[in-house]
């Protein structure tokens, strides 16, 4: 019968963490700080569980090797952290857990600006610009090329 009690108990601790420390109305009536169970046999299946100190866990291993558990427990900011766990030839897994992270969505495309236009004042810029630029290379483009004057052959004789 205590044992039945007991695993009733570490079922409430496990449904809800706060549940451990009630507050009782009546004087006589003193909370449940702490409770633990085990139970093994032969063929290496087990059960335990313990609750207490803002934590509960339970596991358990039966025949086949697979063990399946689950803790909970308050973190520094007050938080109940629950998790649900499975250990079998796939190796340890975690099933559920509220302090598991989460993948952020992923951003919205970006697109790139439009070009700017250019004010009145530059576009007449530009367009004064290229036309002395044009201007410029047509120009240089029918003069001869004057690379190897007298002047140039002149230095190079002196330097030698």
């Amino acid at each position: 019968m205590s044992a039945l009690l007991l695993v009733g108990l570490l079922l409430i601790a496990k449904a809800s963490p706060q549940l451990l420390m009630p507050v009782y109305p009546l004087p006589y009536l003193h909370p449940i700080t702490a409770a633990q169970f085990h139970s093994q046999d032969e063929l290496g299946q087990f059960n335990f569980g313990f609750a207490g100190d803002n934590q509960v866990r339970v596991e358990s291993r039966l025949i086949d090797g697979v063990v399946r558990g689950a803790y909970s427990y308050v973190d520094p900011t007050n938080k109940v952290i629950h998790v649900t766990y499975i250990a079998d030839s796939d190796g340890y897994r975690v099933l559920s857990g509220n302090n598991l992270p989460t993948v952020p969505s992923a951003p919205a495309p970006l697109v790139s600006p439009s070009p700017v236009d250019y004010t009145p004042e530059v576009a007449a810029a530009r367009a004064k610009f290229e036309k002395i630029y044009n201007e410029l290379a047509a120009k240089a483009a029918e003069e001869p090329s004057e690379t190897d004057t007298s002047e140039s052959k002149e230095r190079r004789r002196s330097l030698k």
